[in-house]
C-alpha cells in the first residue's frame, strides 16, 4: 500500500516526535498537506514542544505560515548562511521607502538598496539596515512581511 505525499509527511512527523531525542530536524514537514492539516501540524508542534522542550530545526518555504512558530531564523541562500536573527530583528532591518524620485535618491545614498522601482515621478526602494534620522516628511516608510524580507534579501539587484 502506498501513502499519499501528505500522509507520508504525517507519518514522518509522528515518528520524529515519538522518539526521545533532544534535536528534531524537519525538512518541509507540511509537504502535501492541505491548509487545515498544516494548521493542525503547527498546533501539534507547539503542544509537543511545550510538553517536551527540545531544539527543532524547521526548513520550510512556507515562511508566513511558520513565522509564528519561529524563535530564531537562519537564512540560507546559495548554500551559505546569510543571516541569523529573530523574525522581529529581520523585519526591523528591511524597509520600504517611497517618495519623490530625486529626494529619495538623495536619502538612499549610503544605504544598502535591495531593490528599487520608479513609478512616474515617485520611486520606491527596499533597503536593509538602519535608516537615517529625521527623514523628510515626503518619504514614507513601511515594513515588509517576513516572506517579503526573505525575497528581498535573497534576490538583491546586481
Amino acid at each position: 500500500m502506498s501513502l499519499s505525499t501528505g500522509y507520508r509527511s504525517i507519518a514522518k512527523f509522528i515518528l520524529a516526535f515519538s522518539l526521545p531525542v533532544d534535536y528534531v530536524l524537519l525538512d518541509e514537514p507540511t509537504l502535501g498537506l492541505d491548509a487545515g492539516h498544516r494548521q493542525l501540524f503547527h498546533q501539534y508542534l507547539l503542544e509537543t514542544h511545550m510538553r517536551r522542550p527540545r531544539t527543532i530545526v524547521l526548513a520550510s518555504h512556507q515562511i508566513e505560515e511558520v513565522a509564528p512558530l519561529l524563535e530564531e531564523i537562519v537564512l540560507i541562500d546559495g548554500g551559505a548562511v546569510q543571516l541569523v536573527a529573530s523574525a522581529e530583528v529581520i523585519k526591523g532591518q528591511v524597509h520600504r521607502l517611497t517618495g519623490p524620485q530625486d529626494l529619495l535618491e538623495e536619502v538612499a545614498k549610503g544605504l544598502i538598496i535591495l531593490s528599487s522601482q520608479v513609478l512616474g515621478k515617485m520611486k520606491q526602494v527596499i533597503v536593509y539596515g538602519h535608516l537615517p534620522q529625521n527623514l523628510p516628511n515626503e518619504i514614507k516608510i513601511s515594513g515588509l512581511t517576513l516572506q517579503d524580507c526573505f525575497i528581498q534579501l535573497t534576490q538583491r539587484e546586481e
